[in-house]
């Protein structure tokens, strides 16, 4: 798993930074290369309202990368929670984006049998597996509640609470280990765990009100 190049907003593409200059035209230069280079006034742009608008509603396909296009959503839903941090924000689009790129083939193991892998791998290893199963459990309960729900029902599959444990725990001990603090990822784990119910309504409304995530392309069994 990667963790390099986290955060959208210092790695705007071209293509971002002309969308963003062409709706607040307005407002700034896009030519204006110290505007992109100035933390808090680019900060102050991302969370400006007619760029969410104009986000929310271009029925075409916008020439954004997909970071940035789930930054400016994820931003607006989560500045109403306890998650109201830009670095929160950016690094949920990050790992959403991450999900939908992904080629990686996972075995067909249950989270349970991820856990007891655990066992055998280095500490360096364990960190970047639990990592990836608490940025899976909280995508799986964001965007596929539903499915969750499903298999509870008609399997006896473990539930969406069940799942929320998981994710929140595993946020716990990556954001309690050595590396997260290398990567700068402490706070944004701890934060994720403490407040995990939060961040995974913030995705249900995402995939619900903003965005139609319900045919994204990942095998939720095998995430399971």
């Amino acid at each position: 798993m990667h963790l390099g190049q986290q955060y959208c907003r210092s790695h705007l593409t071209e293509a971002d930074r002309a969308f963003v200059g062409e709706v607040l035209s307005d407002q700034i230069d896009p030519q204006d290369e110290a505007i992109w280079q100035d933390e808090a006034q680019r900060d102050a742009l991302l969370d400006d309202d007619l760029l969410f608008q104009e986000v929310l509603d271009c029925r075409e396909i916008l020439p954004v990368s997909l970071e940035l296009y789930f930054y400016v959503l994820l931003r607006h839903v989560l500045r109403s929670t306890p998650l109201d941090e830009r670095c929160v924000a950016d690094y949920l689009a990050c790992s959403l984006t991450r999900a939908l790129k992904s080629e990686r083939k996972l075995p067909p193991l249950y989270v349970i049998d991820v856990l007891h892998k655990l066992d055998g791998l280095n500490d360096s290893q364990q960190f970047y597996e639990r990592v990836q199963l608490a940025d899976d459990s909280l995508i799986l309960t964001g965007i596929f509640p539903e499915h969750i729900q499903f298999r509870t029902q008609r399997r006896g599959a473990p539930s969406l609470h069940y799942y929320e444990g998981v994710g929140r725990m595993q946020y716990q001990c990556a954001g309690e280990h050595r590396l997260a603090q290398e990567h700068e990822l402490g706070p944004i784990f701890i934060c994720l765990s403490e407040e995990f119910s939060h961040a995974r309504k913030a995705l249900n409304q995402l995939s619900d009100q903003l965005v139609s995530l319900g045919e994204i392309p990942i095998d939720f069994d095998k995430l399971l």
